[in-house]
This record gives structure tokens, sequence and C-alpha cells, in this order.
């Protein structure tokens, strides 16, 4: 086409014609169900101011004399004599704690009056167990019959210190056993077994026409502090004689009075410290009876008679 050309229409050209309108319509997409709405939080309260501190003391009174109590109390605590009571609350406290001097002491108290034989046993050096053992074990010329004289050197079998009137014998390891349980468990009833864990038995013979022994004490050392120091009640060196006949005793010399002789009845023992003098007696017939040794791991004897 050139520019100039003349266009017709083939109709007339209306020139007020305008372009139909349309509307269109398109569905709304699908939404999903709206969710219940969630609770609002609660408004946060504002914190309440904080109550006028108060104690049993302060019962039955005013805000006004509550202070004014208050300051009294405080004046009466800091008092000379309050610190003092304080001080000695305190001391009591450290004292009585466990392994504490105080502590101690007050477990001493409580196992003397619970158990008499253990305080006897600590206050004069000696004290006298009975019913140990059943009475079938008692059988003395049994009992000697199955010891025997195999036993060499400190500890050996024979004669005690030179006295051939007076025989130590070894019985048999099952029957020691079976005896030294006996023994102990009824040493821990009376409350005089303390941490002792070793009982040493052996036999010992007396043949008439010895003499009473030379005072002694069976420890090396009697006069180790361990035995003045309370503490120590429950680890000392004991010693004991069970009886198997009649007429069996023991001399002890305690620490106040006069030497006494003291009888050991059949099935019971008489237990003595390791700083108790005694003397073995002298018989005029024959006399069987069990000595033993009963130590603790603080306190073990040293081998040999004394």
């Amino acid at each position: 086409m050139k520019f100039g050309t003349t266009i017709s229409f083939p109709k007339p050209f209306n020139p007020t014609f305008k372009m139909p309108t349309f509307t269109l319509r398109c569905a709304a997409p699908e939404l999903a169900p709206a969710s219940a709405p969630a609770p609002a939080e609660p408004p946060i309260a504002e914190p309440a101011p904080a109550a006028a501190a108060s104690s049993k003391h302060d019962e039955g009174y005013s805000s006004e004399e509550r202070d004014i109590h208050a300051s009294e109390r405080a004046a009466a605590r800091n008092s000379l004599e309050e610190r003092e009571l304080r001080h000695v609350v305190r001391r009591a406290a450290i004292d009585y704690a466990p392994d504490g001097e105080g502590y101690v002491a007050a477990a001493a108290e409580f196992q003397d009056k619970a158990w008499p034989s253990r305080a006897e046993l600590h206050a004069l050096g000696y004290t006298t167990v009975r019913n140990t053992v059943p009475p079938a074990w008692l059988d003395a010329d049994q009992i000697e019959q199955d010891a025997t004289d195999v036993r060499t050197g400190i500890d050996r079998d024979g004669p005690v210190q030179e006295d051939s009137h007076r025989r130590m014998r070894t019985m048999p390891p099952s029957f020691c056993s079976l005896l030294g349980g006996l023994l102990t468990a009824r040493f821990c009833e009376d409350g005089v077994l303390g941490n002792r864990d070793k009982i040493e038995p052996r036999l010992f013979v007396s043949t008439p026409g010895g003499f009473d022994q030379k005072p002694h004490c069976d420890d090396d050392d009697p006069m180790d502090p361990m035995y003045e120091d309370t503490q120590h009640d429950d680890n000392v060196l004991l010693n004991g004689i069970l009886g198997l006949e009649e007429g069996t005793e023991l001399i002890l010399f305690p620490p106040t009075g006069p030497a006494k002789r003291v009888p050991i009845a059949p099935d019971d023992v008489l237990l003595f410290r390791g700083d108790c003098w005694h003397a073995g007696a002298g018989y005029p017939q024959t006399n069987r009876r069990v000595h033993f040794y009963l130590s603790s791991p603080l306190r073990r004897r040293n081998p040999g008679y004394f």
C-alpha cells in the first residue's frame, strides 16, 4: 500500500460504534474451613506486693509492734549470754558428730547400759560370760584325747614356762573353728566382742601338785596407751578361759583391793583384758580348760607366754 491511497468500506462506517462489553465470571477457589480461634492469653497479672516477713515470734503483734519486737529479739540474740550459748551448742554438735570425742563417750555409755558385761569388763578388767556353748561340747576327756602335742616354736605345746604341772595342747582345727564361732557369737550377744575377729584357743591341762603362778598380764605391753583410751575398748586384746570341769578358777588382781579367786563353772567363760593382772591357780587334781586369745586388727598379740 502506498501512502495517499483511498480506503473504501463495504458498509457505511458508523463512528459511534462501540465494542461490546463482556463480563468475565470465574469460580472462587475453595478455601479450607477456618479453625476455631485460639483462646486469648490471659493478661499478665501484676506481681503482688511482698508481704511483710513474719515468724512464730511475731504472732499476736501488729505491724508496728512486730518491728519493735524484732528489734528486741535481735538485741537479745546478740547479747553475750546468747552468743556463748550458741557457741556451746555448736561445740556440742561437733563433739557429738560421728567419731567425735563426745559421740564416742556417749556411745560407750549407751553400750555399758545395754550390756552390763561390757561395762564390768572395762571397769574391773574382767567379766564372766555364762552359757557359752552346748553342754555336749564340754567333754574334757574327749577334748584331751583329740588334742595332740605337735606345735613347736614360740607357742609350742608342752610345759608352760618350764612348769611341768601346766601343759598347752593343740586341739583339732575343725573343733577350734566351730568352738570359736560359738564363743564369738555369744560374746557378740553380751556386747563384749567389739572389733575382735581372731580367736586362738588351746587346751590347758594342769596336773596335781602345781603352785599358783606369779602375777602377769597376757599382753607383753600392758602399759600401752591403748588400754587407757576408752575409744579403744572394742580393740584391746582379750583373753579367756572356758571352764570344762568343776573347780576351775583364776586368781585376779583388780585395780583396787586384794587378789581374788574367781571360779569358772563349766560352760562359763572368764573374759579378761590384756592389761588385767592375773595368775593361774595350782590344782590338787587334774584340771582341763580351754584358754584363748581374742584380738582385733588394731591389737594382735605377740607370740609367746607371759
